[in-house]
């Protein structure tokens, strides 16, 4: 089943269940948040080249994918770049239902433009949470089971809510799960050495999250605190965090400085056979890679994970190629290097038609 499963797809359901090579029993719990992500994905994707041995020229891409929030549109002076289903201002379920009733909006598609009794809108499918007639992000179902989230009247922090996957896990005694590379980069704390930090680039997470405390991550302070919600299969767990914001040197960008939540522990792992390989690979053939160190197929020592709410750190413009009848691999150019992204064994195969304007000069 997974080898028959589209890449993108295949790229969520090891960032959800934050595993590479996933046993069925988390691939089936993971699928409806996979398939939201990636549906999301393609919603959002910029128009891309296409790139094969046999193109003769570039197709230029499109520089932006134009999207307005539904809710920031109705207030003034308030950026509504970005998607309904990933609002900062309105993050969760309660806060877009709530505005949504102020402005007479539909509880059902989110739109604004009509009531919720009027509304005539064909969904292709129903919610995956509950199968309801509705868009899954407005979904109440998890808000009212999950009581215990809500802050109190004296609590003034604020409610985030990310996903994690709390289970046990078992692995599939099979090598064919264990081909696929997520997007990751190397960074540097100013003033601090040249030891890189490991980054990973979760287009799916609506915040950004850096392992460790104040206290462990150099010339950070508090912005502010939080009450975060981990979600796991079985279970649900709260517990408090600081908003740190840091300086990070980005390689072909600078010190840029990060917002994001402290947490203890990160738990994304990569075991990708080839990996090393394949960075030789890369580097032999002069092109340049996001992550530079990559020395080792198993990468397990993430520190930032970059959600949408950082997406101006390396940003992404995407090529397409293959050889022959190849499947596609994807490569994402930053001001970094090449981000690497999908099955390793495909990179491999497409080597020849990688793009060579993507050479380095990083």
């Amino acid at each position: 089943m997974w080898q028959g499963l589209n890449d993108k797809f295949r790229k969520h359901l090891t960032a959800v269940t934050q595993k590479t090579r996933p046993s069925w029993p988390l691939m089936r719990d993971a699928l409806f948040e996979a398939n939201s992500r990636f549906v999301e994905e393609q919603r959002l994707a910029p128009v891309v080249s296409i790139e094969s041995v046999a193109a003769a020229a570039a197709v230029r891409s499109k520089d932006k994918f134009s999207v307005s929030c539904a809710l920031c549109s109705k207030d003034q002076s308030v950026n509504a770049s970005h998607h309904f289903s990933r609002c900062p201002r309105y993050p969760d379920v309660e806060s877009k239902v709530t505005k949504l009733k102020l402005v007479s909006g539909c509880l059902k598609c989110g739109y604004t433009n009509h009531t919720t009794k009027a509304c005539s809108f064909k969904f292709k499918r129903n919610c995956f949470k509950c199968n309801g007639p509705h868009m899954t992000f407005l979904c109440q179902k998890d808000s009212k089971a999950v009581g215990g989230a809500k802050p109190t009247g004296n609590d003034k922090s604020n409610v985030k809510s990310t996903v994690s996957n709390i289970v046990s896990t078992v692995s599939m005694a099979t090598d064919s799960y264990n081909d696929v590379i997520l997007p990751t980069a190397t960074v540097h704390f100013p003033g601090v050495g040249e030891t890189p930090v490991r980054v990973f680039k979760d287009i799916g997470s609506q915040s950004s999250f850096v392992k460790g405390s104040p206290k462990t991550i150099p010339n950070c302070t508090i912005v502010r605190k939080v009450k975060v919600n981990v979600k796991g299969i079985n279970s649900v767990k709260t517990f408090n965090a600081p908003v740190v914001r840091f300086p990070v040197e980005v390689p072909g960008q600078g010190v840029q400085q990060i917002s994001a939540i402290c947490v203890p522990t990160l738990n994304t792992e990569v075991s990708a056979k080839g990996l090393v390989n394949l960075s030789i690979l890369f580097r032999e053939n002069g092109f340049v890679l996001s992550d530079k160190n990559l020395t080792s197929d198993h990468i397990n020592d993430v520190t930032i994970l970059l959600g949408s709410d950082q997406c101006h750190l390396f940003p992404l413009k995407q090529h397409n190629y293959k050889v022959g009848d190849n499947a596609f691999s994807v490569i994402y150019e930053t001001p970094a290097g090449l981000m690497l992204s999908g099955s390793v064994s495909n990179y491999v195969s497409n080597m020849s038609a990688v793009p060579t304007h993507l050479r380095g000069e990083i």
